[in-house]
């Protein structure tokens, strides 16, 4: 339960396996740095007003696209197991890990996130690959 008198200082929140069909409300948690809400039933997920955002888990769901680009503060997503076809990191400069493992995503630009120090991108659709810049992983 979240009184909503308090919802604007909530830094954390975990959601693990419960059956959650959206996060409705999700952009009220204004200081949100962490959101875990893996192995649910979202189809869609909205961060973007949750602009404190460090770690986002939302894997095991339905998701069929994540946007994530007003999230600049990342540095950790787990998106795996859903059905993402385009997962676009290009702004969220401050990543260290991207697990976007068994999802439907045929391209990944990470030339931009030069503090990666992990990558899982497997059964994917992924044709190539550029990690050049990618000097930590």
């Amino acid at each position: 339960i979240v009184f909503t008198d308090r919802i604007d200082t909530v830094t954390s929140l975990i959601v693990n396996d419960l059956d959650i069909l959206n996060l409705n409300g999700i952009e009220d948690f204004i200081a949100l740095e962490t959101l875990i809400c893996n192995e649910n039933n979202l189809s869609t997920i909205d961060v973007s007003n949750n602009s404190n955002l460090i770690t986002l888990l939302c894997s095991s769901n339905q998701l069929t696209d994540i946007d994530i680009s007003a999230n600049t503060n990342l540095k950790e997503i787990d998106c795996s197991s859903n059905q993402i076809s385009l997962l676009n990191v290009t702004n969220n400069t401050l990543l260290e890990s991207v697990n976007c493992s068994n999802n439907r995503i045929e391209d990944v630009d990470v030339s931009q996130n030069i503090d990666l120090v992990s990558l899982s991108i497997s059964n994917n659709r992924v044709n190539g690959l550029n990690i050049g810049n990618n000097t930590k992983l």
